[in-house]
C-alpha cells in the first residue's frame, strides 16, 4: 500500500504521522505481510515529513523518494530532471546571447509541434517531443513494493503503474534550489536508515524551448510563438535522440539532445532541448542505490519505454545477483580437419547459461605440462568453442568460466582429465598390416611418409587405449574406399575421394565414454578406377 500525500501542508506533519500509524495498524489487523510506503519529495518540500517517525516501528516500512522533477516547467535553464550531482550554479548570470534563429524556409532536420505519440520501435521520424505527460507528483506504489512485504527481499519488484496522466501545473523553480539526488538522499539518511528508503527514478524527461543549442541553455518563457515546456516519455526522447544525435552531460549524468523547432507553421524557429534518463544514466543511479545501501528502486513509470528493451535490460542486469553456470571444456578431434606436420588440432567445446542478464563473455585458460594457467584468445566474447594446435605427448588442461551481463562471475569449470594427444605414425608397432602395403615418402605427410594399398581385403589394424581415435589420410581424386571396423564391428565405409588434394585429413573419428583397449581396422575395398587407400597415421586422445 502506498500513500501519496505530497507535499504535506504546513503544520500537518504530526497529523500525517498519526494517519500513517493508523493505516499500519489497520493493515496488520487485516493480515500480516502488507508493505506500507509513503511518497516524499526533494528537500524544498520535505519540512513537514518527519521521516524518523514515519518509518519507525508501527509506521511505514519505507519512504518512496520521488527522485525526479528537480527541474520544473519554470526552470530558467534546460537541465536534467533527476541529477545525481547538480552542476555548480554560476556566480553571476550575464544576459545570454541567443543563437541565430533559423529562417522560415523548410528545414528537414527540424521538428514540428508535438501532435502524436510514436507507437512502435524504432520510430525513425518522430513528430512529438511529448507523447503523454507523466505526473511526477505521484508515484506508483507497487513500483516500489517488495515481493513479500516488510521482511521480503531488499530489491523491489516493479509494476507498470497507471497510464500517464496530464502534465502537472508548473511550480516555479527558486533560484537557490541547489539540491540533487545525492544531497536529498544524504538528508534522508540523516533521519532514517538506508533500508527504509526507496529511490524513485524517471522513465521520462523534459523538453524546453531554449535561446541557444548549447548544453544548459537558458529557456524561453512559455509563449504562443515558442511554445512551452513539456514532459517527454522515454520512448519519444530516445527516438528524438536517434534522429538528432544523443549527447551526454557528464556532470549531471544525463543524456540530452537538441534540435530546431517551431511551435506552429507560421511561428519563428527556435532551439528545443530534451533532457531525459536512459540505460546509461539509470545504471549510474542504480549503482548509487547500491553505494548508499538503499532498500531499492522504483520507476515512474513502467510503460513509458514503450516497446524499447534497453531500460528493462538495464534494470534486469542490476537486479541480477546470480552467477552464470558453465560446463568444463570437452576436447575432440574433428572429422574433416587437417592436422599439422607435427601438431594435432583439438577442438574445445563448452557451454554456459545464466538465468538473469545472460552470459556476457567467457574466459578460457590453458595449463601445459603442469605449468601456470594462461589465457586463451577466443573468436568472440561469447564463443563456446575454439581450436588448439597441440603437440603430441604433452599434457594440457583447460578451464573456463563465464561473466554475465550484470558482472557476476562464475567459478572455474575444469576438465576432469588432462588432454594428452598421441600421434601414431604409419610405422607404429601397434599397427598390424595384412596384404600388400607399400611405403612412400611424401613431404606433405605427417612424419614425411605414409603407407598405401590397392588390393581388396588388405587391412591395417591399430590397437590403442583411449576415449577417442582418428584415422589420418590424404584425400585425392584418385583415392578409393575402405571399411572401418572397431573390435570387429563395421562402423562405416570411408571414401577418400576429393575433387582436389587434401593432405593429413581426419577422415574418420570415433569416441567413447571410457578409455579401454580397442582395435580399429581399415579394410581396403578395391574401388573400381580408384582402388588406392592411404594411411598417414592415427590420433588417440586417452
Amino acid at each position: 500500500v502506498n500513500l501519496d500525500f505530497e507535499p504535506i501542508p504546513d503544520g500537518q506533519g504530526p497529523n500525517f504521522v498519526s494517519f500513517v500509524r493508523e493505516v499500519r495498524a489497520a493493515l496488520d489487523a487485516r493480515a500480516l505481510g502488507y508493505q506500507l510506503t509513503f511518497d516524499a519529495t526533494r528537500l524544498k518540500w520535505l519540512d513537514e515529513y518527519d521521516l524518523a517517525a514515519l518509518t519507525a516501528d508501527g509506521a511505514a516500512d519505507a519512504v518512496f523518494l520521488m527522485g525526479y522533477e528537480y527541474r520544473s516547467p519554470g526552470s530558467l535553464e534546460a537541465e536534467s530532471i533527476a541529477p545525481l550531482v547538480r552542476r555548480p550554479l554560476p556566480s553571476s548570470s550575464p544576459e545570454p546571447t541567443a543563437s541565430p534563429e533559423p529562417t522560415a524556409s523548410p528545414d528537414p532536420t527540424a521538428t514540428a509541434e508535438p501532435t502524436a505519440t510514436p507507437t512502435a520501435y524504432p520510430t525513425p521520424t518522430p513528430t512529438a517531443d511529448s507523447t503523454a505527460s507523466p505526473d511526477p507528483s505521484a508515484s506508483s506504489a507497487a513500483s516500489a513494493a517488495t515481493a513479500s512485504g516488510p521482511s521480503g527481499p531488499s530489491r523491489p519488484q516493479v509494476d507498470p503503474g497507471p497510464e500517464p496522466s496530464p502534465e502537472p501545473s508548473a511550480q516555479p523553480e527558486p533560484p537557490d534550489a541547489v539540491d540533487d539526488l545525492t544531497i536529498t538522499i544524504d538528508a534522508y539518511l540523516a533521519q532514517t536508515d538506508p533500508d527504509k528508503v526507496i529511490l524513485g527514478l524517471p522513465y521520462y524527461g523534459r523538453a524546453w524551448s531554449t535561446l541557444t543549442e548549447e548544453l544548459h541553455s537558458p529557456t524561453r518563457p512559455r509563449s504562443a510563438e515558442y511554445g512551452g515546456t513539456s514532459s517527454v516519455i522515454y520512448s519519444s526522447a530516445a527516438a528524438l535522440a536517434e534522429r538528432h544525435g544523443r549527447r551526454y552531460d557528464t556532470v549531471e549524468s544525463s543524456p540530452w539532445t537538441r534540435y530546431r523547432y517551431r511551435n506552429c507553421s507560421s511561428c519563428p524557429w527556435t532551439w528545443r532541448q530534451v533532457y531525459y534518463d536512459d540505460n546509461q544514466s539509470l545504471r549510474a543511479k542504480y549503482d548509487f542505490i547500491d553505494d548508499r545501501d538503499l532498500r531499492g528502486a522504483g520507476i515512474w513509470a513502467l510503460g513509458y519505454d514503450g516497446t524499447r528493451p534497453e531500460l528493462y535490460s538495464a534494470l534486469h542486469r542490476w537486479l541480477d545477483q546470480t552467477a552464470p553456470v558453465t560446463t568444463a571444456p570437452v576436447p575432440a578431434v574433428v572429422r574433416g580437419t587437417t592436422i599439422g606436420l607435427s601438431t594435432v588440432p583439438v577442438r574445445l567445446r563448452w557451454s554456459g547459461s545464466d538465468v538473469g542478464s545472460g552470459v556476457g563473455r567467457y574466459q578460457l585458460q590453458e595449463n601445459v605440462d603442469g605449468g601456470a594457467w594462461t589465457s586463451v584468445a577466443l573468436p568472440s566474447p561469447t564463443a563456446t568453442s575454439v581450436y588448439r594446435s597441440l603437440t603430441p605427448d604433452r599434457s594440457y588442461r583447460y578451464r573456463v568460466r563465464a561473466r554475465d551481463m550484470a558482472g557476476n562471475l562464475a567459478a572455474w569449470s575444469v576438465g576432469t582429465a588432462a588432454v594428452t594427444p598421441q600421434l601414431a605414425q604409419e610405422t607404429d608397432a601397434r599397427i598390424r598390416y595384412t596384404g600388400s602395403w607399400a611405403t612412400r615418402s611424401v613431404l606433405s605427410a605427417s612424419g614425411g611418409a605414409l603407407r598405401h594399398a590397392s588390393r581388396t581385403g588388405a587391412t591395417a589394424a591399430f590397437r590403442f587405449t583411449g576415449r577417442q581415435v582418428a584415422w589420418i589420410a590424404p584425400q585425392r581424386p584418385s583415392r578409393g574406399r575402405a571399411e572401418v571396423r572397431v573390435n570387429g564391428t563395421l562402423i562405416r565405409t570411408v571414401d577418400l575421394y576429393a575433387s582436389q588434394a587434401f593432405p593429413r585429413r581426419v577422415v574418420f573419428r570415433m569416441s567413447w565414454a571410457t578409455a579401454t583397449e580397442r582395435i580399429l581396422e581399415i579394410r581396403v575395398l578395391g574401388t573400381p578406377g580408384r582402388p588406392r587407400v592411404d594411411l598417414d597415421g592415427f590420433v588417440v586422445l586417452p
